[in-house]
Formats: structure tokens, sequence, C-alpha cells
């Protein structure tokens, strides 16, 4: 009985979780020169990841380039996009 009890519970836990997972909106998937992956949340915010799926940290002013040549920023936790020739253009916050 106790054993059916906290199969129940944690199948109610699991079957939350999913409902949940599926209200949050997917991340844009950018892949980068160097062959890692940037995932950017609706929010501006964003994490990255190696080749192998390792979590990367990102420091405030690295700036990564995507294959396409655009170049993207952290800055105070978001990500940010340059526009224009290097040194002459400007950046502005991705989610605006």
């Amino acid at each position: 009985m106790k054993n059916a009890m906290l199969a129940i519970v944690f199948a109610c836990s699991v079957s939350g979780a999913v409902v949940m997972a599926a209200d949050e909106p997917a991340a844009e998937k950018l892949e980068l020169k160097d062959g890692s992956t940037l995932y950017l949340h609706p929010d501006g915010t964003g994490r990255m990841v190696d080749e192998h799926g390792k979590t990367m940290a990102m420091r405030d002013g690295e700036e990564m380039q995507l294959a396409d040549g655009r170049v993207m920023m952290m800055k105070n936790k978001k990500v940010w996009v340059s526009y224009g020739p290097p040194g002459k253009g400007g950046s502005v916050l991705t989610n605006d």
C-alpha cells in the first residue's frame, strides 16, 4: 500500500513538471563560429554550451561571433547584438 501511494505521488509530480515545462517558451538556438551553441531566451538572457553539451561560463563584455558573422556579447546577464562596422556601430538589447 505504501509503495502504491508513493508511485501515485511520483506520477502526479512528474506530470505536473511536464505541464510546467510546456508553458515555458522555447529558446532560440544560435550556432557560434567556434562550434559552441548559444541559447537565447525570450527575456534576453542566454546560456552557452560547448560542442559536447557542457555549460560554458559567459563573462560580461566577451564577444561571441555567430556562424553567420554577427557579433553578440553578454552585459549584465543579457545578450546584446552589435551592428555596423567594428568600432563605429552600436549595440542593442536582443529582446527589444
